[in-house]
């Protein structure tokens, strides 16, 4: 592997020797891509080789709390496991998307990284360099009309500041809670995740201007940003040229949060979510399986997908953990090997 970027599951692969006569395509403008514009996805779903699905997008920019800069095509173009990895194509041919993810408890709702997204990120990772982004050190929430009103915030767009951390570019620059970002360097910011994705793509040390709402009146204020931290722990589990080595990658697993409204519907205290298994991993070996819910593990109650990851790190090299899981079809138990390195 050349490099990974884990925030946005994007990597980028070397080929040993020097292949000749394989087939390419081209990375298209995923910008331009409309809810309604039609789009093909091809891929491997449940092992069925070279699979075409046809759909629409169905949204853009759209958060499913995979990461802190979710900004995935929406489609119902069928997605399956197997498809993750595969292109998404426009009508032209060109590629607008990677498939990666699907929604756990629905049908014809899948989810691509943008093609932007991928190119922004190319020239780095086919290096094997470490993806730097911008950091201010906020914790920031979306605007709603309720609180705008009790701001007296003449907007209802923009990214509520809920907390500064001390010592961070944000906390130096005079940030404060309760601060209603409404644009950076002019550009409009409409919710937390703009301004999120707006800082990332800056350079550590540049400077830039936030247009503010305090007290109900408007303020500019220059901020030079930061570099993000290492906030997951994630250098930890990464080893040289981006290759992971954190036991949960060598599980062959992908996993995340159950939301807690499915969590009520189904009845369960929480629980760890497969979004992904990696062919011919420990967990395809146990026969796990994207959007099955891991309830327990090692006879303990799971609340979340932390929970999961903290178990599996502790466990013994060569030992099988126990699982209890949900699925659509009722409960049922797997054994999951640790691997030994």
């Amino acid at each position: 592997m050349a490099g990974r970027d884990p925030l946005t599951d994007i990597a980028v692969i070397r080929l040993k020797g020097k292949p000749s006569g394989l087939p390419t395509v081209a990375l298209g403008d995923s910008d331009a891509m409309a809810v309604g514009d039609w789009a093909v996805a091809i891929g491997n779903p449940f092992g069925l080789a070279s699979s075409v699905s046809a759909g629409i997008i169905s949204a853009r920019a759209r958060q499913i709390g995979a990461g802190p800069y979710d900004d995935f095509l929406q489609t119902d173009a069928a997605i399956n496991p197997g498809n993750s990895g595969g292109p998404l194509f426009n009508m032209r041919g060109e590629v607008i998307g990677m498939n990666t993810a699907i929604a756990g408890l629905g049908t014809g709702i899948g989810f691509a990284v943008p093609a932007n997204m991928i190119k922004s990120l190319l020239p780095r990772l086919e290096k094997g360099q470490a993806i730097v982004r911008g950091w201010l050190g906020l914790a920031i929430q979306d605007l709603t009309p309720g609180v705008a009103r009790a701001l007296n915030a003449p907007t209802a767009k923009g990214a509520l500041v809920a907390d500064v951390t001390q010592g961070t570019p944000a906390a130096k620059a005079g940030m404060r809670v309760e601060d209603v970002v409404v644009a950076l360097d002019g550009r409009p910011v409409a919710s937390a995740a703009d301004l999120s994705a707006a800082v990332a793509a800056k350079a550590p040390g540049t400077g830039v201007t936030l247009s503010l709402i305090r007290a109900g009146k408007k303020v500019e204020l220059p901020v030079q940003v930061g570099t993000r931290p290492d906030l997951e722990g994630l250098e930890k589990e990464t080893g040289a040229g981006g290759e992971p080595g954190g036991r949960e990658e060598r599980l062959g697993l992908r996993l995340q949060d159950l939301d807690p409204a499915a969590a009520r519907g189904l009845g369960l205290p929480g629980g760890a979510v497969i979004t992904d298994v990696r062919p011919g991993s420990p967990a395809d070996d146990a026969d796990l399986a994207p959007d099955w819910v891991i309830t327990h593990a090692g006879g303990k109650t799971l609340r979340n997908a932390d929970d999961l990851r903290r178990l599996l790190r502790d466990a013994k090299p060569g030992a099988s953990v126990m699982l209890r899981i949900r699925t659509d079809q009722g409960r049922t138990l797997r054994a999951i090997t640790v691997p030994a390195n």
